[in-house]
């Protein structure tokens, strides 16, 4: 299983001791870790000399032993750090795509339930339209049926007529034989003539009189007609309604395209913006890095004059109280096993110089890296400059982190440094040498010339960081300003883009009552059409119907008085 551990060493009585590993994390997967039980295991550093909190990769069996060789963790966890980095941003880009699937299913819910109301009351207009069709058709059925009535009465009436122009023609030439014969009529014959009369007579007198059929026909017409005129008034009104339904949609089609051309200027006026701050942030930021390669170099300065300072005392005067090694034991110790561990102390020191050496020179790597990705962001644009932008801050974040590492590890070789002079300059007296001698350089090394080049470069540094850090904060102070603009801008934008959508529902809204009334008036319309066009034949075959009825009407009349004109004549003949 591997571990992520911390190279642990503990002093003995004679300033050295067994190495541990201190177990920090453990590999549950290619991606997943999960805390250790903290515990230490033993570790033979013999052929591998780390620095007392070192973070290592190591293999440890089921039995707690160390299997293989550990190796140092610093790039491993750079790269563990970068992916986890960028499985951060994938999440992050996750959850936004997600909450815009969110926003999109709500809206589409909404645009649903209103088109579903929209559907429902749409229905419903048909439902009424469908029951005043049934109303209609079922009062067109009556009228049909009325008109089939009308024609019946008509029809019934004409052959009433007929049979009493043919009684009437018949009647005539009697009459004119009667005329002709009236002097030699007897008694049976005028008996005969007044029973012929008598029977003439009744059959005029039975004729239905269909004027009472006939007016209530026309009083249904009417009241038919007045339904007619008062569904076409509603109609008109409907057709009012619509004019200015329509004239509302058009102004709100106008002022809809007039804001999506307010939005659309709002959003390159927003783009506009949005690239200045982009740009200022980016010159920014490449100032602060600047700024931070400065710091950094003050620090290696501060670094260099520590150990300038260092070389330039004899290593008898260094105050070793922290570094827990016991002189007494060392004064007793024997020459052999103290030159044995000087030189232990010094293969040591020098491993640990080696792999610090090694570090330093990943680090200027990276350095070299990022400059050249600087320099590719400088000339690049669009997707490749988002790209950039990202491996740029993978690489400064595993700079940090490496830089960080060898701090912790620059302190603890001069540590391992002062210890090893604190036993080599016991070794030199004890055998038999002058304390000058213990110093590396054989006595105090006059270092001051150089440590004024130091202090100058340093303070020339400064004043470079100083005037930097005021160009940085006043190229903040504008950044913030243009970030206020754009925040400005953003909730204008954002107001309009509101706007626009509660006028798009609204002039959705429009459309359809535009929809359901044009549907309206056509479907009324063409019903009423419908109903007119027989209404309007009714009422003409009913005209034409009552002309023939009083037509009827004079002809029986005249027919009556003939009748009782030539009754006169027989009664005064048989008389």
């Amino acid at each position: 299983m591997l571990y992520l551990a911390e190279v642990q060493k503990k002093s003995g009585v004679f300033g050295s001791g067994k190495a541990g590993l201190k177990l920090l994390a453990q590999q549950r997967s290619e991606q997943s870790w999960s805390p250790a039980s903290g515990d230490e295991i033993p570790f033979d550093d013999a052929k591998n000399s780390y620095g007392a909190g070192v973070l290592v990769m190591v293999e440890v069996g089921a039995n707690k032993q160390v299997q293989g060789s550990p190796r140092e963790a610093g790039s491993q966890l750079v790269k563990i750090l970068q992916n986890f980095s960028r499985f951060q941003e994938k999440t992050k880009t996750q959850e936004e795509e997600i909450d815009q699937w969110k926003a999109s299913l709500t809206y589409q819910a909404e645009e649903l339930n209103r088109r579903e109301s929209e559907i429902q009351g749409r229905e419903e207009e048909v439902e009424q339209i469908q029951e005043q069709l049934e109303a209609l058709e079922a009062r067109k059925v009556e009228i049909d049926a009325e008109n089939g009535e009308l024609e019946s009465s008509r029809a019934e009436v004409e052959s009433r007529k007929q049979e009493l122009e043919a009684a009437w023609a018949q009647f005539q030439g009697e009459r004119e034989n009667f005329a002709a014969q009236a002097a030699s009529l007897d008694e049976n014959q005028a008996n005969s003539l007044k029973e012929w009369l008598t029977y003439l007579s009744e059959v005029v007198a039975t004729t239905d009189d269909p004027s009472e059929a006939i007016a209530a026909i026309e009083a249904q017409i009417e009241a038919q007609q007045t339904l007619c005129n008062e569904r076409r008034a509603a109609i008109e009104a409907e057709r009012e309604q619509l004019a200015s339904l329509e004239a509302e949609r058009d102004r709100q089609q106008g002022e809809l395209q007039g804001l999506r051309e307010a939005i659309a200027g709002l959003q390159s006026e927003l783009a506009g913006l949005q690239a200045g701050r982009d740009g200022q942030q980016s010159i920014v930021e490449a100032k602060q890095q600047l700024a931070a390669a400065i710091g950094e170099r003050i620090a290696e300065a501060d670094a260099i004059a520590a150990s300038l300072s260092q070389l330039s005392v004899s290593g008898g005067g260094d105050d070793d109280s922290e570094l827990d090694v016991d002189r007494s034991a060392l004064e007793q110790m024997p020459l052999n096993v103290l030159q044995q561990k000087a030189r232990e102390l010094q293969e040591e020191l020098e491993k640990g110089f080696r792999f610090v050496s090694d570090q330093e020179e990943e680090l200027t790597m990276q350095r070299m890296d990022m400059n050249e990705i600087e320099a590719k962001l400088a000339r690049a644009s669009g997707d490749e400059q988002n790209t950039l932008q990202q491996e740029l801050a993978d690489n400064q974040e595993g700079f940090k982190f490496l830089n960080q590492t060898l701090v912790g590890q620059r302190r603890n070789l001069r540590k391992q440094e002062r210890v090893l002079n604190v036993h080599q300059n016991t070794l030199w007296r004890r055998l038999g040498n002058p304390p000058e001698a213990a110093a590396s350089g054989g006595g105090t090394v006059n270092t001051s010339a150089i440590e004024a080049q130091l202090r100058q470069k340093k303070d020339e540094q400064t004043n470079a960081l100083t005037a930097l850090e005021a160009e940085i904060a006043e190229l903040q102070r504008a950044l913030s300003e243009a970030e206020g603009v754009l925040a400005a801008k953003q909730q204008e934008f954002d107001a309009q883009a509101a706007k626009l959508e509660e006028q798009s529902g609204a002039f959705e809204t429009a459309r359809a009552e535009v929809d359901r009334a044009q549907a309206r008036v056509e479907s009324g319309s063409a019903l009423l059409e419908a109903i007119e066009a027989p209404l309007s034949e009714l009422g003409s075959g009913c005209a034409r119907l009552k002309e023939s009825v009083a037509a009827i009407g004079e002809a029986k009349a005249s027919e009556e008085n003939a009748i009782a004109q030539l009754q006169e004549v027989v009664d005064g003949l048989i008389g």
